[in-house]
């Protein structure tokens, strides 16, 4: 298998196989769901993932799949990190990015877990999770940063 240079490498094989599988080329695939070529082969390549959970849904019906076989699960809060969540909501970096009005570089930092949010309930916001759930991944991003983030003024206890 030749190696995705996308950020959705899992995705990008799974949604290949599964076209592959349900005997679909490119153009066909792209024709049922009502989306460019273009899209299909940034799916397949890891470089964008579907814009919603409704063409997620379509998808796996028009491939015969589950969407979990697509590796598009909700995240699990109890051990999610904040990329993982972000992936999971079929949100790219760049956009998180220009929601949050900062660098993709920031993005990355923070899911890293190198540097806090700059403005933790605008990033609980852009995710679409809780304050709390934000305040729980953080730290799993950075498995040896031993706080938990205040939710108050964004400072780790």
């Amino acid at each position: 298998m030749p190696q995705r240079r996308g950020e959705h490498p899992a995705f990008a094989d799974a949604i290949r196989d599964a076209r592959k599988q349900a005997d679909f080329t490119q153009p066909a695939l792209a024709a049922e769901v009502k989306v460019s070529t273009a899209t299909v082969k940034a799916w397949e390549s890891g470089r964008r993932m579907p814009g919603s959970a409704d063409l997620v849904q379509e998808l796996a019906a028009v491939l015969g799949v589950d969407p979990e076989a697509l590796g598009l699960v909700p995240p699990d809060f109890q051990t999610a990190t904040l990329a993982a969540i972000r992936r999971a909501r079929w949100i790219t970096v760049p956009q998180l990015a220009a929601t949050l009005g900062i660098s993709d570089h920031l993005v990355r930092e923070v899911e890293a877990g190198r540097l806090l949010p700059p403005d933790p309930a605008a990033w609980a916001g852009a995710l679409r999770i809780s304050p709390h759930n934000l305040a729980d991944a953080w730290p799993r991003s950075h498995p040896d940063w031993p706080h938990r983030l205040d939710m108050t003024g964004g400072d780790p206890e």
